[in-house]
């Protein structure tokens, strides 16, 4: 939640008597521990919770991005440094959980904002909405920190305060929806750009599915004295998800009815019983013609789901919030029933037009929805004009009758309009539904309007239409060829023409395009239409085609953008390459380059190929977009979008392991692993037991060019009957771009030192540093070598990251009466850094199965900086 929202003065949080939540825009928090009771919550029906309290947060200061700014978090990734241009600096007073409180009852909820610039208040009112409604970006990646961090989980383990907490998964799910960057100066900014990251690399989570209880349908009604239904209960938030169970049932009850389980109402359900998701319930009146029935249940909301303002406290739009973890709340639905009195249905039927009584027989028929039948209502042949009527009573209120004239008593040469056939009728309560069928009778001709479509490029022209009025009358639907038809000669016939009359045919819409032209013969045509007779219109269309261009276009992106060798994007169209291929030279700068090919033959279907992609021994690239399809139409135009982002190229470890020693080639199995960058490289290097001396190696490739790694011997051969020195387990190596890093462990084998014919045990070396004094944190690089006897030497390096305090190091399996001798090599003083050393060179001498122990300590002050006085040269 964002602290423009919740800013609470201290005066007015200790006089009022609920939280006041106000924009406090760049301030830090201000809040009370101990807050007045919430006020009343302003809710409705749509209200599922009140915001009540907030909950572990604190201040947070950073920077966000201005409206417009292109800015994606999930592509570009958290900046490494306080950003500028597009930027704004936003510090914020509260970051952490919002509680809301259900307004069915039951603990409180613990919500995450995920809207920054929107102002809420303690006592809105909020209800369960979905991702889309929220017009929130990235909330998949928002749903994925919520199952991994606190308070769903204790991370980020690094932060132990439930305050920084709860403020640092705030500031991380900001970066995702409002692109809200914390300042390198906030403390808790390296822990939200290690939740970020994860979060880009495990990608997004699918929306959780949302609880809901229904009654469907939620309104039935009915004659009075029947039952009513069936009516459903169901509850859709019992999908078997891992971790969520909901319970099935739902406690139901009815006002004004009794409940049934069957359509024949004989299996009775008492008001208040639980009843199973799917349950189908039927009413039956118990003297009122209104009831009401009413279902309650539980539901689970899963981590992940939204919370929309309501609306019901007076301001247009408010914060949006998630659910940071699940809750179960109580949910009531409700659906109505009416039971009313029977009613009755009158058919009107008027005969009308100049030839009526020319007419054969009319027929109507009625069908109800009530499954009774019913006489049709008959007209005879010849009747002169005028209305009949004929009424159906005694029917069940809300029956729904179909009234449809099955014979109309149009003949050969006379014509009917039909006004009023097919219409359905709902009977009301206790009164009469009307249905009027006018029927008007003339003499008639008929018009057969033909069109031919021709030319090279018929079947791409747009659609074509023909409008034809007769004596002044428009003849409808118009004829309307749809766009694409093909060569041919589609026709339409219009019927039902008042006879004798004059129709004109003129060609409205001609199917011309910007890429198709078109010559038409035969619009504006006259025709006569005799009665009783067809008579023939011919239009005809020749079409005929217009080339196209298309637009390739290259970005260039990426950290190494500028240091990649030489792009080309080759692209043919119909099986001919267009000239020239466009070239980015090596070494061309970020940006976007393009190329624009036209007089292209139409229509084309156009492939762009990167055949140069730029990468170097140094540069890696990633090709996006390549090969891709495009069209061109005719006066059209297509467009190809490649882009490359340049990074660094992998590097490669190549790890030697070499054996010696007397015994070598009779040791057991070795074993080295190496760990990059917190990953381990698999598989491990495996040296078998037995192997002769020499060099063997194995190669680690594909590292990430910058990593660290770390290559240490888990397993040396040593065994009962023989014994091993290492040199070079736990040394670390910097894997460069594009080339090859070394690492050599040396193992000499050898028989375990014995005392009185038995083996004896070996002894272990510890090392510790000790770093003090106030400019501990500006020294250098510490080394300290470590030399026991002629075949074991070790160095211990302590780089200028390490804190202050106490550094061990021990060396075990060290042979009884070994002399060591440890020496610091490098002391970690600098231009601005002095140090004074105690006990920098020592030798000790290893007991068996005792541990001896060297401490060397290096108290680090700030150089002096002599200024010669004012005059002097």
């Amino acid at each position: 939640m964002a602290a423009r929202s919740f800013r609470v003065p201290v005066v007015l949080a200790l006089l009022a008597a609920a939280f006041l939540l106000q924009v406090a825009s760049a301030q830090a928090v201000v809040r009370t521990r101990t807050p007045a009771p919430p006020p009343a919550g302003r809710s409705n029906t749509n209200t599922d919770l009140i915001l009540r309290d907030l909950g572990s947060g604190q201040s947070v200061q950073g920077y966000i991005a201005n409206p417009g700014n292109p800015f994606d978090p999930v592509a570009d990734g958290y900046p490494v440094s306080n950003p500028g241009v597009g930027w704004r600096r936003q510090d914020e007073s509260f970051a952490g959980v919002i509680l809301g409180r259900p307004v069915g009852g039951g603990a409180d909820l613990k919500l995450y904002c995920i809207d920054i610039n929107t102002e809420t208040r303690i006592g809105y009112g909020y209800f369960l909405g979905s991702w889309d409604a929220s017009n929130v970006k990235n909330v998949g990646y928002v749903a994925r920190l919520l199952n991994e961090y606190y308070p769903n989980t204790n991370e980020p383990a690094s932060l132990t305060d439930l305050n920084q907490k709860a403020a640092a998964v705030q500031a991380a799910i900001w970066f995702f929806s409002d692109s809200y960057v914390l300042s390198t100066s906030d403390p808790l900014r390296a822990a939200v750009v290690a939740i970020v990251n994860k979060a880009r690399v495990d990608g997004p989570l699918v929306e959780p599915p949302p609880p809901t209880l229904t009654i469907s349908p939620g309104q039935l009604s009915g004659p009075a004295g029947r039952v009513l239904g069936p009516y459903t209960v169901n509850s859709s938030n019992l999908a078997r998800r891992r971790h969520l169970r909901a319970s099935p049932n739902a406690t139901v009850t009815a006002t004004g009815a009794e409940m049934f389980s069957d359509a024949d109402a004989t299996q009775s359900i008492p008001n208040g019983a639980v009843v199973p998701s799917g349950t189908k319930i039927w009413l039956r009146s118990t003297g009122p013609s209104h009831a009401v029935l009413q279902a309650t249940a539980q539901a689970t909301v899963p981590t992940g789901n939204v919370y929309l303002y309501d609306g019901n406290s007076g301001v247009a739009d408010a914060q949006r919030l998630i659910l940071a973890q699940t809750a179960t709340l109580t949910t009531t639905v409700q659906a109505t029933g009416d039971f009313l009195a029977p009613g009755s249905l009158e058919v009107t039927k008027t005969i009308a037009g100049p030839a009526a009584g020319s007419q054969r027989t009319v027929v109507i028929t009625v069908t109800c929805d009530d499954g009774v039948t019913r006489h049709p209502f008959v007209i005879r042949r010849g009747a002169a004009a005028g209305d009949r009527a004929r009424t159906y009573t005694d029917i069940p209120v809300g029956t729904v009758c179909l009234v449809v004239e099955k014979a109309n008593g149009s003949t050969t040469g006379v014509e009917v309009e039909v006004t009023g056939n097919g219409q359905e009728a709902t009977i009301p309560t206790g009164g009469t539904a009307h249905v009027h069928i006018t029927d008007t009778y003339r003499h008639i001709g008929s018009l057969l309007v033909s069109k031919t479509i021709a030319g090279p490029a018929a079947g791409q022209q747009g659609a074509i239409t023909i409008h034809t009025t007769c004596d002044g009358t428009a003849l409808t639907p118009d004829f309307v060829i749809p766009a694409g038809t093909p060569t041919g000669n589609p026709t339409k016939q219009y019927g039902e023409i008042p006879a004798p009359a004059t129709c004109t045919v003129t060609e409205t819409a001609d199917g011309h395009t910007g890429t198709v032209s078109v010559v038409v013969v035969g619009s504006g045509q006259k025709v006569s239409v005799a009665p009783g007779e067809i008579a023939r219109a011919n239009l005809g269309d020749t079409y005929g085609l217009v080339p196209g261009q298309l637009q390739v276009t290259k970005t260039v992106a990426g950290p190494l953008a500028g240091q990649q060798g030489e792009v080309v994007v080759h692209t043919v169209c119909n099986g001919t390459a267009l000239a020239p291929d466009l070239v980015i030279p090596a070494g061309s700068p970020a940006g976007v380059y393009s190329q624009l090919y036209s007089g292209i033959a139409t229509p084309a279907s156009c492939v762009s190929t990167e055949t140069a992609d730029g990468h170097t021994s140094a540069v890696s690239v990633d090709v996006a977009g390549s090969p891709q399809s495009a069209t061109v139409n005719p006066a059209g135009s297509g467009a190809v979008n490649i882009t490359d982002t340049y990074g660094s190229a992998p590097g490669s470890l190549l790890v030697t392991k070499s054996i010696g020693g007397r015994l070598a080639g009779s040791q057991g199995r070795a074993v080295i692993h190496v760990v990059c960058d917190g990953s381990a490289l698999t598989p491990d290097f495996v040296i078998p037991a037995g192997s002769g001396a020499g060099n063997v190696s194995q190669s680690f490739d594909n590292i990430p060019a910058g990593a660290s790694c770390t290559v240490t011997e888990t397993a040396d051969g040593s065994t009962a009957t023989v014994d091993a020195t290492v040199s070079g387990s736990g040394q670390t190596v910097t894997i460069p771009a594009g080339t090859v890093a070394g690492a050599h462990v040396v193992n000499v084998y050898h028989r375990p030192f014995t005392a009185g014919g038995a083996i004896a045990r070996t002894g272990t070396l510890r090392v510790t540093k000790v770093i003090a004094g106030p400019a501990a944190r500006r020294r250098g690089t510490v080394a300290i070598l470590v030399a026991c006897g002629p075949a074991r030497t070790f160095a211990f390096l302590i780089r200028p990251s390490t804190r202050p305090g106490r550094v061990s190091r021990a060396f075990a399996d060290l042979l009884p009466g070994t002399r060591c001798t440890v020496t610091e090599t490098a002391d970690g003083h600098n231009a601005s850094v002095n140090v004074a050393s105690r006990g920098k060179h020592q030798t000790v001498r290893i007991r068996a199965g005792r541990t001896a122990t060297v401490t060397i300590t290096d108290r680090y002050s700030g150089r002096v900086v002599q200024v010669a006085p004012a005059g002097l040269g």
